[in-house]
């Protein structure tokens, strides 16, 4: 059976692997909200190294990642493209296409958007990668536990049960898709008629997936009141928490 590597977790006994799951969690959300308003490419090659450090101490390999997200670059091109001759400023080139001119502003600022993409996507996958389900279950929450008029428990369980089927989705997408390779499917000129065939066994196989994993739990007499979590941070995990979520807050004042 096809499988990818992203969004899984892979076992280790990395200093990522055993960091408190609740740091990890806030440590993802600090960086995404500032990657969001890094704009300077300087904030942004910080953020990179950030990421870069991370990635070695968790033992990932960076090549593995960007050859699985292909499909994600190939998007984030076109991305660049379009907006690099769809944003008014200073022409690179005396060219026109379809009426459109490539602009110095539209290249800068579409550079920029596919960059934060990539950390972020890069920063989610650490996580989820060095995160077991039912650690991220738990972390999620304890994070909730204090604050009032939320049950905890569904909200842990709608969010874990999300990194469960965001995999499945993925692994049944490259199944497919190896599958008509096989059959020359992908050989049709009408895309039409390739989309569908791909986007209806992807929904199917989706929701029967799904309605496995609720019946797994049914089975197992799954409830929302069960024994709480606890956790018990070390120094390495205060210290790792506190590195790089201060390296990430003066990167944005920076």
């Amino acid at each position: 059976m096809a499988e990818l590597n992203i969004f899984h977790y892979h076992p280790a006994n990395s200093v990522i692997h055993r960091m408190d799951a609740r740091f990890k969690l806030i440590w993802m959300l600090v960086f995404n909200i500032i990657c969001t308003f890094a704009s300077s490419p300087v904030q942004l090659a910080l953020l990179t190294i950030i990421t870069l450090t991370a990635l070695s101490l968790s033992q990932l390999q960076l090549s593995s990642l960007l050859k699985e997200i292909k499909s994600f670059l190939v998007f984030m091109v076109f991305i660049i493209l379009f907006q690099t001759l769809s944003t008014p400023g200073k022409p690179i080139l005396d060219i026109t296409i379809w009426s459109f001119t490539p602009t110095y502003e539209g290249f800068l600022s579409s550079l920029t958007l596919g960059w934060r993409l990539l950390l972020i996507i890069l920063v989610c996958n650490i996580f989820i990668s060095s995160t077991s389900l039912s650690t991220i279950r738990n972390a999620i929450q304890s994070l909730l536990q204090p604050l009032p008029f939320i049950n905890e428990a569904k909200v842990a369980t709608m969010f874990s049960l999300l990194f469960v089927v965001i995999p499945v989705i993925l692994d049944q997408a490259l199944e497919i898709s190896d599958a008509q390779q096989s059959r020359c499917i992908a050989l049709r000129k009408n895309y039409i008629q390739k989309l569908i065939l791909f986007c209806y066994p992807l929904l199917l196989n989706t929701f029967l997936k799904a309605d496995q994993i609720v019946t797994a739990m049914e089975a197992r007499c799954y409830s929302e009141f069960r024994t709480r979590p606890t956790f018990n941070p070390t120094l390495s995990d205060w210290y790792l928490f506190l590195s790089f979520t201060g390296t990430c807050l003066i990167i944005l004042f920076f």
